[in-house]
């Protein structure tokens, strides 16, 4: 079972990041990456001392709270568009 990486739903809104966004944890970077108001990534990361202990701000988005995260496709079919429910197997918060 792979293990989830810690999240947390923002609180209140920031000049680049509306209340309501997840903040997902990334190995990679080190800290917590977010989409800013326009859905971009670049440039959007908050170091864990700024999120794992600022109550006021976030609150962590536990992985019993997740469900798989569907994508509609208009799938070519005969001439006509079809649209299908596909399962892209990542998982995001209610």
């Amino acid at each position: 079972m792979d293990k989830q990486p810690k999240r947390y739903r923002l609180l209140k809104d920031l000049p680049d990041a509306m209340a309501g966004t997840i903040l997902t944890w990334d190995e990679n970077y080190g800290g917590y990456v977010y989409a800013d108001k326009v859905g971009s990534y670049d440039g959007c990361l908050m170091f864990a001392r700024n999120v794992e202990i600022n109550p006021d701000w976030f609150e962590e988005v536990l992985p019993e709270h997740t469900q798989e995260r569907i994508e509609v496709k208009v799938l070519p079919y005969g001439g006509n568009g079809m649209s299908a429910y596909v399962s892209n197997g990542t998982k995001f918060p209610k």
